[in-house]
């Protein structure tokens, strides 16, 4: 980053707690709303990652992220995730982290499936196989990206303006202290815990999986 801020006079007019009191009002027990925070922004991330001159001077995009009339928002949304996501191809941006291509691959574990078969003894089959793959090839499963409990803790660690900072200083090669945040959203945290946990998961969020993981665990519990 070029330029750092380090005085409130000089943060962007934005980055205000009252322009994401709507984020505090989302359901816990229907965390789609959530869920498509979070997908809007992880798409904007990418751009800005990859391409910042397609936002820089133009804050459409975080005037209606950062209010909470659900109207406009679900139009821009809308929109970003046709033009920017087709456009970008968001597959290639963050693909899921199992079909992401790796240097050192795995041994292929090919499987010759009867379609005419049901679904639960399919599922049973399939796990024993992959059980046994792993245990002689010796294949370490991932521990999951997303847990339930990240649910209440990005509402209140303030994760999604800490996300729209990120966006933000990508495109606009400027950066804010960790201090600063603090003192804005959470002024009984300190900048370690800003460090740690806020920019931990944020981070983790914006990573290939994460999202896919968040959805299954939604479709998950509907069905239950």
């Amino acid at each position: 980053m070029s330029y750092q801020i380090k005085k409130q006079q000089q943060m962007p007019n934005w980055l205000v707690p009252q322009n994401y009191n709507y984020i505090s009002s989302l359901p816990e027990s229907k965390p789609t709303s959530m869920l498509k925070e979070l997908q809007v922004r992880r798409t904007l991330y990418h751009i800005a990652k990859q391409n910042p001159d397609e936002l820089r001077g133009n804050s459409h995009w975080l005037s209606i992220m950062t209010t909470g009339r659900r109207s406009m928002k679900k139009r821009y949304r809308a929109k970003v995730m046709t033009k920017y996501a087709k456009k970008h191809d968001e597959t290639n941006l963050s693909p899921p982290r199992t079909v992401r291509k790796r240097r050192n691959t795995y041994p292929k574990l090919e499987l010759s499936i009867d379609p005419s078969a049901p679904n639960k003894l399919l599922m049973v089959e399939i796990k024993h196989l992959l059980q046994q793959h792993r245990k002689a090839h010796k294949v370490h499963l991932k521990k999951p990206l997303f847990k339930p409990s990240h649910v209440a803790k990005i509402k209140d660690n303030k994760i999604i303006p800490f996300i729209d900072l990120m966006i933000w200083q990508r495109v606009n090669n400027i950066s804010i202290t960790s201090d600063l945040f603090a003192e804005t959203f959470l002024p009984e945290r300190t900048s370690n815990f800003i460090d740690k946990r806020v920019r931990t998961l944020a981070e983790s969020i914006l990573r290939p999986g994460y999202l896919e993981e968040f959805d299954l665990s939604i479709n998950k519990n509907a069905k239950k």
